[in-house]
């Protein structure tokens, strides 16, 4: 009997109590079971990640007005600055995928320390803007009290970039190997962690005597306290990770092979997440030039999507494993069977939710908005979330699983064109130039989703993706004789 590989997700070894649970589960198609299997820690990582993001603003919105901006200028700004090294080391879960895939472990574990030494020489780089931090914060604007503040919050997280790469990088590396939970664990700890140390170090900590040997007292740091509070729970998370990854998969000096594959498919990725951030902060500035209250309801609606997105890309991040794992065992079949398991996934979740925007904007908005005028275009952008949900599931999938076979080049050019040449230029002219205002730039977003989604599908079917593999299934496989 042939034994299971690396490709293969024996999600058949979890043990399901008799119930109908456990028979709709054992009917269910065996690549959407590992679809599922893999995307659920995926969409509880993101959703820690976007927890954590929530508690720093509800600490931090309590000191004031000036701080609140502050601290999300200096974010925007840290989050700016690693764009493209968080996107770019993306690769190191195609190149530990593939190699997985192709029967090549002592390949995927020197990927990944490839992926460990980048992270930590990307994130030297961005620990040395803190000593810019004036000159980095003063291009984003702002009054000088709410510069001083997003100060205080750049400069740490830049100081913290070593750690928070480490957590992204390692975590790519054991998700390419399959293992999407223990990075899940290591996300969801750091967000508990950062609850707690915002706590003591936003307010201050009082004090109290430790054993008989002194006071322990935290002086109130407020908004640096909060930075300060994410950089170590990265930090701590980011260290434990590693750890778990050196004595699960030891010690292995990566060649400039590695490292040139895992740049080579990573920085197209880098750059696309780059590009697609700065067309998301231009068309905000375009709206704040309508109006403060078309920027307030394009942010309600942000969060209120966000939701939808979360399983999207969690499917889109396991179509990207299980393809890359099916492109360098050489079995396109499944890959394509993958595909298709991902889309009809990712497409019913997002589709449900499409209808619950159409239908309850008025009571999802309840959550969000009081004021009236944030509330009515809120309503009409739900409507366009509505619209583009099918799209956007289409995306994900497809930039996953193209990005999964090594076609990131691709994705990174329709990304730029549909961005730049359609999102941006379509979301001035409908949204200030006609006078729409977010509404406008919304109709753009659907415009471009639409515009992607169609040249994702044509190339994943045309077949453009074969033959893009880093790793190539005609290699020995390790331990063969």
């Amino acid at each position: 009997m042939r034994r299971p590989t690396g490709l293969e997700i024996e999600l058949t070894q979890v043990r399901l109590r008799p119930g109908p649970a456990a028979i709709a589960w054992d009917h269910l198609p065996g690549d959407v079971r590992a679809m599922l299997g893999v995307a659920w820690p995926v969409v509880l990582s993101m959703l820690s990640f976007t927890a954590m993001g929530v508690v720093d603003t509800l600490f931090v919105a309590q000191l004031g007005r000036d701080e609140l901006a502050g601290g999300a200028l200096g974010n925007l700004a840290i989050m700016l600055v690693g764009a493209l090294f968080v996107g770019g080391l993306r690769g190191v879960n195609v190149v530990v995928a593939q190699a997985i895939g192709a029967g090549q472990p002592a390949l995927a574990t020197r990927a990944g320390w490839a992926g460990v030494g980048i992270a930590l020489t990307a994130g030297v780089g961005i620990a040395c803007l803190s000593a810019l931090t004036p000159e980095v914060v003063a291009a984003f604007g702002g009054s000088s009290s709410v510069q001083a503040f997003a100060a205080e919050t750049f400069g740490i997280r830049a100081l913290g970039g070593p750690a928070w790469l480490l957590l992204t990088t390692v975590g790519q590396a054991m998700q390419g190997r399959g293992d999407t939970r223990t990075p899940m664990v290591a996300n969801v700890t750091a967000n508990l962690l950062n609850i707690a140390l915002n706590g003591v170090l936003v307010f201050g900590f009082s004090g109290f005597d430790v054993l008989g040997g002194g006071f322990l007292a935290v002086p109130k740091l407020g908004v640096f306290g909060s930075a300060l509070a994410t950089a170590v729970s990265l930090g701590l998370a980011g260290v434990a990770l590693l750890i778990v990854f050196a004595r699960r998969s030891g010690w292995a000096r990566p060649s400039w092979a590695e490292v040139r594959a895992v740049v080579g498919v990573g920085t197209p990725i880098g750059v696309r997440f780059l590009l697609d951030f700065g067309g998301w902060a231009t068309l905000t500035a375009m709206m704040a030039r309508v109006g403060a209250a078309e920027v307030a309801a394009t942010q309600v609606a942000i969060r209120v999507v966000s939701v939808s997105f979360l399983p999207g890309h969690g499917v889109g991040e396991a179509a990207s494993l299980l393809v890359g794992q099916a492109v360098g065992a050489g079995d396109l079949a499944r890959a394509r069977r993958v595909f298709a398991a991902a889309t009809l996934l990712a497409v019913a979740v997002m589709a449900a939710f499409g209808v619950a925007f159409a239908v309850l904007p008025d009571t999802i908005l309840d959550l969000f908005a009081a004021d009236a005028e944030v509330r009515s275009i809120g309503h009409t952008l739900l409507l366009w979330a509505a619209a583009f949900q099918v799209f956007d599931a289409i995306c994900l999938v497809a930039m996953g699983a193209l990005g999964g076979a090594g076609d990131t080049r691709f994705v990174m050019w329709t990304s730029v064109v549909g961005t730049w040449l359609l999102l941006v230029p379509l979301g001035w002219w409908l949204g200030v130039a006609l006078g729409f205002g977010a509404a406008g730039v919304w109709a753009a977003v659907t415009a471009e989703c639409a515009f992607k989604s169609a040249l994702f599908l044509w190339r994943w079917h045309a077949g453009g993706w074969d033959g893009k593999a880093v790793v190539h299934a005609g290699a020995p496989r390790e331990g063969s004789s």
